[in-house]
């Protein structure tokens, strides 16, 4: 892992592409808990420290909540 890699700039540009993936692709399908881990495990590219600190930076999954509304979500919160 390079000295930059899991850097706040990092992680923050990860989260929106994130919410990016989430809004644009199948918004409308309830998000799960695993197909999150998915996504987070793609944007951290084997990185570990990544990978942890996109996790440990999500909100809670409401019940029923649809991709696109999570995204719309997380990137209110990390895009101000």
């Amino acid at each position: 892992m390079s000295a930059r890699s899991g850097s706040a700039e990092e992680i923050r540009a990860k989260v929106v592409e994130l919410a990016d993936r989430l809004e644009r692709d199948q918004p409308s399908v309830p998000l799960l808990e695993s197909r999150l881990q998915e996504l987070v495990a793609e944007l951290a590219c084997g990185e570990p420290g990544v990978e942890a600190r996109l996790l440990g930076v999500m909100p809670k999954i409401d019940s029923g909540e649809l991709q696109g509304e999570f995204g719309k979500r997380v990137r209110e919160v990390w895009v101000r």
